[in-house]
């Protein structure tokens, strides 16, 4: 998603709800609360945590693209390319290939751009936005079962278990998108809750997570609350505060992008929080600091209520300070083959007796999350 473009244009439409006053937190609403955290550099190493390395079985006729979400299901990792390939891959949580969809045309079964997907109730679904279409196939076989024209469109879409949520920057009326929208099994609206452009345009798929119950969250960029799926409604669970480095109010009044950065060129501001992931006391979180790059990870303990926000994490900073998908509890980070070796598998940890039995010709991905505050 061309982020810098989208940056811009939330500037003439963000209101008052990009700024959160930590004294307005509503009750039984969790304070993830940074508005006092140092900013530090942190050897990855020295932070307690648990990880697991999965090496991708890729056949040697299979390459993948540029992979913008990775997302799990109880058996299946479904790993989407949006613009080369446009193409999902899935593997087994072992790694083991169990097949590609690809199938570009305007015939019927076929796509020509596959925008965003969703896996739901033993298929897949997905949003062709040139031509309107939800595809759905079965899953994992990728036999088509259907296709419906869909008269609103789509950036974002995720299965919540009771049907879909989507993300839409189609106007709904002047000064509004349609924003938030809830289908039913069938693809059937139910529900919508507007949004201004701001908050839709600068949300991605980063902003979907799932714990290790399987639960599905949202944190909705610049209001920073974090919401968690009950059935088919949204419910406020944490409000990220930033405190004197959350963007102000008063760029509710500004007409011009220039202003904006101009305000960001003055102070150090973070904005739209994403990847949230809590397990047990630990949250992780990642937001933007003045511009789209570089990304933070913001590190806080509900039981001393203190939290860190670290801009490095020594060699490996590039493969973790910004994973590319939550998913039932882990950072998720997907190394590229040449552009990992087996010394930076041991600097994320893996054990020296496993070095030799990892094919560094072949993409691996990486599961992390941490248990303890580093020291």
């Amino acid at each position: 998603m061309e982020f810098q473009r989208k940056i811009a244009f939330l500037i003439v439409s963000l209101l008052v709800t990009i700024s959160c006053n930590s004294a307005n937190v509503k009750e039984g609403l969790k304070k993830i609360d940074f508005s006092k955290a140092p900013l530090k550099d942190v050897d990855f190493r020295e932070i307690p945590k648990e990880s697991k390395f999965v090496p991708l079985r890729l056949p040697d006729s299979v390459y993948l693209g540029k992979i913008e979400t990775i997302r799990f299901t109880d058996k299946y990792m479904v790993l989407h390319d949006r613009e080369l390939a446009k193409a999902l891959y899935v593997f087994d949580h072992e790694g083991n290939y169990i097949g590609r969809l690809k199938r570009h045309g305007e015939a019927e079964g076929e796509y020509l751009s596959l925008y965003a997907f969703a896996v739901s109730g033993g298929n897949v679904y997905v949003y062709d936005r040139r031509l309107g279409n939800i595809v759905k196939y079965t899953f994992p076989e990728f036999d088509l079962v259907s296709s419906q024209s869909m008269n609103i469109y789509l950036t974002e879409m995720v299965g919540t278990g009771k049907g879909f949520m989507g993300i839409s920057d189609d106007f709904e009326e002047e000064g509004y998108y349609y924003g938030q929208l809830f289908y039913d099994e069938d693809f059937q609206l139910i529900s919508n809750i507007k949004k201004r452009p701001g908050i839709i345009e600068a949300t991605e798929s980063t902003g979907f997570s799932t714990d290790d119950t399987g639960e599905l969250y949202y944190s909705e960029p610049l209001s920073e609350m974090v919401y968690k799926m009950d059935g088919k409604i949204l419910k406020e669970q944490y409000l990220i505060d930033f405190g004197s480095h959350g963007i102000p109010t008063e760029v509710a009044e500004f007409s011009d992008a220039e202003d904006f950065y101009e305000l960001l060129s003055e102070g150090h501001y973070f904005f739209a929080a994403h990847n949230f992931n809590r397990t047990g006391s630990i949250v992780s979180v990642n937001f933007y600091n003045q511009d789209i790059e570089p990304q933070l990870q913001g590190l806080y303990d509900f039981k001393t209520e203190k939290g860190m926000i670290i801009k490095d994490l020594g060699e490996v900073t590039d493969y973790v300070i910004a994973p590319i998908s939550v998913q039932q509890g882990y950072n998720i980070a997907l190394l590229y083959p040449d552009e990992y070796s087996r010394e930076t598998l041991r600097l994320l940890g893996m054990k020296e007796e496993n070095l030799d039995s990892i094919d560094i010709s072949k993409p691996v991905i990486y599961k992390y999350r941490y248990v303890k505050m580093p020291s």
